[in-house]
Formats: C-alpha cells, structure tokens, sequence
C-alpha cells in the first residue's frame, strides 16, 4: 500500500533538495486504496510574483520518463502534468505494479 509515496518524494529529493511537496487526495484521506496520485509542487524560487517556470515542472516530468517511472503523457501544461505511472517491478518482492494516473500540479510558493 503507497509503495509510491516514499519513491517519488526520494526522486524529487534527489532532483533539488528545495522543491516543496505535497501528496495529495487519496493518499491525504487515508484511502485504503488509491488509483491515481496527485502532487502539488512549488519551489522556494516561484513565487505569485513570477513569471511562470514551466522547466522547473517539465525537469521533474522529464527525469521521472527517464526512470520509466512516467510511461505516458496525457497533457503536460506549464503548470499541470496528467499522464500514468507505474513502479517498476522489485527484484526483492517480484511484484509486478500496476499502472496508475499521476496528476501533478505546479505552484507558486506564496
């Protein structure tokens, strides 16, 4: 249950110690289970007062596609991500994954 919440906030972790993260909707109710994963992600150096940063969300969309954490894209915005995910499958249970929605939302940090 929620293997994916400790993996995606590590990779986010990994891509810059300063993103600010939230996992959202299913996972925030305490669910039993969830189908989809939501994100709200900011970072100290977009504020209301900026112009839009779209590379900071694409970085973080990119590297996950990279890992094959992403496999597809439904809509990739400058500051809304829709696509499916899976975790990959792990050598030590041998469980295969399945394949989930994946919103993630960019946000100003004030």
């Amino acid at each position: 249950r929620w293997r994916w919440r400790p993996f995606i906030l590590q990779e986010l972790e990994l891509l810059d110690t300063e993103y600010i993260r939230a996992i959202c909707g299913s996972y925030r109710r305490s669910a039993e289970s969830s189908g989809d994963i939501e994100i709200l992600l900011t970072h100290p150096n977009y504020t209301s007062m900026d112009e839009k940063q779209p590379k900071l969300l694409h970085a973080v969309v990119e590297h996950f596609e990279s890992i094959g954490f992403i496999t597809d894209t439904l809509s990739k915005g400058d500051t809304k991500f829709m696509g499916v995910c899976q975790l990959q499958q792990n050598d030590d249970d041998g469980e295969e994954y399945l394949h989930r929605r994946i919103d993630i939302r960019w946000i100003p940090s004030n």
